[in-house]
């Protein structure tokens, strides 16, 4: 099994100027050690100075718990199909040129990754998601809250 290396993965994060934080639905469903994986999704945001992007009512805990993250709701077809389009979109001027997936099975985002050029795709739950430069693979959840939290930690 690959050791999780948070230093590579902030390296390559910080390489990126205009990451986005995608918030799926695991996000209102996973509690680790009794922190939510929002919680986790909005600190990167927040330790990244970069927007989230949030399915359904992901986006409401997101706001409640989130100060200074900005944030949209957006579903993940259609952010997908506006990285092909010509991007015009207010949660960012640019676009992206990573997505950090977080709270998305692998099997629901592995064929819409795949798909897409020029945009680079970290995939932060246990699985992988082979399109993805960056991914978790098969983890314990202890071991991946101990990974999401070595990458804050990192991040800072």
């Amino acid at each position: 099994m690959q050791t999780f290396d948070a230093q590579g993965w902030v390296r390559e994060i910080r390489g990126h100027k205009n990451p986005l934080v995608v918030a799926g639905e695991g996000c209102e469903q996973i509690t680790l050690e009794g922190k939510p994986l929002v919680a986790y999704a909005i600190e990167l945001a927040e330790t990244l100075s970069c927007p989230v992007a949030a399915t359904g009512n992901t986006l409401l805990s997101v706001q409640q718990k989130a100060g200074s993250v900005k944030a949209k709701k957006m579903w993940l077809a259609e952010l997908f199909r506006s990285l092909e389009d010509d991007w015009q979109d207010s949660i960012l001027e640019d676009r992206p040129d990573l997505l950090l997936l977080i709270g998305y099975r692998p099997e629901m985002v592995e064929g819409m990754a795949a798909g897409l050029q020029r945009i680079s795709i970290a995939h932060l739950g246990p699985g992988t998601v082979t399109a993805a430069k960056l991914t978790m693979g098969e983890t314990p959840l202890a071991e991946w809250k101990r990974s999401l939290d070595e990458l804050l930690a990192a991040c800072k």
